[in-house]
Order: C-alpha cells, then sequence, then structure tokens
C-alpha cells in the first residue's frame, strides 16, 4: 500500500505511513462517486464502461440485453412474430413462395370455380341434348305378344348392322302368324331435316307438306330395296297424327307386292331427342293395318 503523501511503501493493513506518518485511510470524500455511500448506479443512457470514452459504440454494445428505443424507418426486422407464417414480414410483404400474391389466390379460386361450373354445364347439355336417348315404350295390341326366336335375332342384327341407321331393336311383336309383325325401333334420323318435336299438328303438317318428296321417297325405296325386284309400292298420302302421350307423329302407309299377294306396311314415325322412332306393322292379304295404328296411338310413352 503507497502512501498517498510521501509514496512510500507500506504494509497491507497498516493504518499510518511507515515514513511520515500519513493516515492511510481513504475518507468517503476521496471515494469515487459510484463508491461513495448511498451512491445511485448510472443510467443506462449515460453509463459508459471504464477506460472507454463518453459515446463510444451503442448501448446494445455496452451493456447486454440493453436495447434502446429506435425510429421505426431504421428498425431491422430478424424473422417473424412468434406463431406467424414463416414468410411473414410487416407491412404486408412475404418472401418465398407466394410471394406479392395478396389477394391473387382468392381470384384464382374463384376462377376456377367458376370454370368447373362451365364444364359440369356443358356436360349436361350435351348428355340431354346429343348423347341421352329416350326409351320408347309400347304394349302389343290384344292378339299380339312379344316374340323371341331366329326371326328376331336376324331382324336386330339388321338394325344394329346397319351403318347408316346407327339404330337398334325395341320390341318385335307377332300375332302368331309368320308373316304379320310389328317392329319398333330407334336409329338416328332418316332426314335431312328433323321433324319438329313440339307437340303441335300443325307445325307437323307443315312439315310433312314441305319435306313430303324425302318422306315418301326415303321410305318407298328402302321397302322395295328389302323386298327385291318385281315388287310394286303404293304410297298413301303423309299425315301427322296426335299420340296419347302428347307426342306427334307421322303416319305413313303402304302397300307392297305383285298380282298375286299384298303386304301392308304401316308406320308412325316419332322423332324424340334428335333421334327416329319408328313403329311398322306389316301385314300380309290386306291393304291397311288401322285397327293395329288405332290401338298403338294409345299406348306408345316415353321415359
Amino acid at each position: 500500500m503507497k502512501c498517498s503523501q510521501c509514496g512510500a511503501d507500506n504494509p497491507e493493513g497498516a493504518r499510518f505511513c511507515s515514513l511520515c506518518l500519513a493516515s492511510l485511510e481513504i475518507s468517503p470524500g476521496q471515494m469515487p462517486a459510484s463508491e461513495q455511500p448511498g451512491a445511485t448506479a448510472p443510467s443506462a443512457a449515460t453509463y459508459s464502461p471504464p477506460n472507454v470514452p463518453h459515446g463510444y459504440g451503442q448501448p446494445s454494445q455496452q451493456i447486454p440485453g440493453f436495447f434502446p428505443p429506435q425510429p421505426e424507418s431504421q428498425k431491422t426486422y430478424m424473422g417473424p412474430p412468434p406463431g406467424q407464417y414463416p414468410a411473414y414480414f410487416p407491412g404486408g410483404k412475404t418472401t418465398g413462395p407466394g410471394r406479392g400474391w395478396g389477394k391473387k389466390p382468392i381470384v384464382w379460386a374463384v376462377c376456377v370455380g367458376l370454370a368447373l361450373m362451365l364444364i359440369v354445364v356443358l356436360g349436361v347439355l350435351v348428355y340431354y341434348e346429343v348423347l341421352k336417348t329416350a326409351t320408347i315404350k309400347v304394349s302389343p295390341p290384344p292378339g299380339w305378344s312379344e316374340m323371341k326366336g331366329e326371326n328376331r335375332d336376324k331382324i336386330e342384327s339388321q338394325i344394329k348392322n346397319n351403318k347408316n341407321m346407327e339404330g337398334a331393336l325395341d320390341y318385335f311383336f307377332t300375332d302368331g302368324s309368320p308373316n304379320n309383325v310389328i317392329i319398333v325401333f330407334h336409329s338416328k334420323s332418316m332426314f335431312s331435316d328433323c321433324p319438329p318435336e313440339n307437340g303441335s299438328l300443325e307445325d307437323m303438317d307443315a312439315y310433312i307438306n314441305k319435306n313430303k318428296e324425302e318422306l315418301t321417297g326415303n321410305v318407298k325405296s328402302g321397302v322395295l330395296q328389302a323386298s327385291g325386284y318385281g315388287i310394286t309400292a303404293e304410297i298413301a298420302e303423309p299425315k301427322a297424327v296426335k299420340l296419347a302421350c302428347g307426342e306427334v307423329a307421322i303416319r305413313m302407309t303402304m302397300t307392297v307386292g305383285n298380282s298375286n299377294v299384298w303386304l301392308c306396311c304401316d308406320y308412325l314415325l316419332i322423332s324424340k331427342n334428335k333421334r327416329m322412332y319408328a313403329v311398322m306393322v306389316m301385314k300380309y292379304g290386306v291393304t291397311n293395318a288401322d285397327k293395329e295404328i288405332d290401338f298403338l296411338k294409345e299406348n306408345i310413352s316415353f321415359e
């Protein structure tokens, strides 16, 4: 311990200098201000570490854990707040996936939803307008019944394999005679201009008058081609008839044969869903099938 008066060295714990006898005890007035009784600790704003010039560095470098308030423009965000999406940063900006989307995800979701709805609507329209085929229901006249066997299979195969018809057999009735049959089938339209489907007799009559040559020509040529040479055909005036189910049909009656035998072919042609449904009554030895046609008009329906 050095004496503050003469600078002589003295043993630790000595109260007086061994050379000049000066007191070696330090009075409170001689103690540093921070060590004097009743002194308070310096504030963070005024604290400076020993041997460091005042104002050197930032307070965050001087006192561990102390971060003084900073202006908003000088704040540096080191990461997202707790519980927030990792790409979140204040101010609404994001980084990584989804940067700059804002409200775009909602817009895209709405657009995708509308596109899917449009696809569904178009699919339903295509199904009902093009692909859907109505099912015809026909009850046989009294004395007639469904026919099974080789003859039916032959007719069904002819209709199915005719590429121009693209059709199928629905019913094949007989009255017990091998020559008298009722054939019910559907196919694509036989005519270039499809008949009206609104159930109006007036519109159907107008259609018949406009397309009479095509109507009679197609039916006659088909029957004559199937019957063979040496056969003549006479066809009555086509006319519109109303069915009990509300549909309007075209009735066409034709007699085919020679001097020895005559075959009556009586047709009901119904257009529905852009398909043609034909009910054909064929009877030998007569010139019409009014009885059967009248019954069928009351017993044809669609599903």
